[in-house]
């Protein structure tokens, strides 16, 4: 086990060390795109997808407070400017898994999986009634301004609480924005046992440019 340290920035863990920080309370945080973490992440894994700003709000969404993280990226770069970010919001970071995804799957440990459905798919599904259940994780104000008519609003900020309330033997399709903030509601629904859930691609931009019908 070792850490591999960084001047003047987090630390690059390998994995066995990167695993001891998890056993010891640290909580993963994925910052790939939605894409690629949804076609294989660690175990228990956030996914909050990188970018220069404005990442604040959905940290403190995906990561209980006070826990301590530990990132996941494609490159070194990528972990030292949003540890900057999660500092900001009052979070410790541990370090970061050198080697990223690849170095997890040499060392032969767990990967799982999200589903991904396209919109046009979740519309023929939802018109067939095969009991697919629509969750969508915008902001009432977002909900407001035109929403799938059999969506059930539950907001991000209250998907955690709200999970217990779902049956985990249903599928549902998760829709926010973009398929951002429901990559990351995909993530807190697997933690708590609701395995069958798929994020609807690009989100409720796709679904309006594809002509769907939205009601409000």
């Amino acid at each position: 086990m070792s850490v591999l340290a960084r001047p003047g920035g987090i630390a690059g863990l390998d994995v066995a060390a990167f695993v001891d920080a998890l056993e010891r309370g640290a909580v993963p945080v994925d910052l790939r795109p939605a894409r690629d973490y949804l076609t294989g992440h660690i175990p228990g894994a956030m996914n909050i997808p990188f970018s220069r700003k404005g990442m604040g709000d959905q940290i403190r969404e995906a990561v209980p407070a006070g826990h301590p993280v530990a990132l996941v990226a494609d490159n070194a770069v990528v972990a030292q400017a949003a540890a900057t970010q999660f500092a900001a919001a009052g979070y410790r970071v541990v370090g970061y898994l050198a080697g990223g995804m690849a170095a997890w799957s040499a060392a032969g440990w767990e990967t799982v999986t999200a589903g991904e459905i396209s919109v046009q798919q979740l519309h023929v599904r939802l018109r067939a009634g095969d009991g697919i259940t629509v969750i969508d994780v915008r902001e009432p104000y977002e909900w407001a301004a035109g929403h799938l008519e059999e969506a059930r609003l539950i907001p991000l900020s209250a998907l955690g609480r709200e999970a217990a309330s779902l049956d985990s033997s249903r599928e549902y399709a998760v829709i926010c924005a973009t398929g951002a903030r429901s990559s990351v509601a995909c993530a807190i629904l697997q933690q708590r046992g609701v395995t069958k859930v798929y994020n609807v691609s690009g989100g409720m931009a796709a679904w309006r440019e594809a002509g769907l019908p939205v009601t409000r």
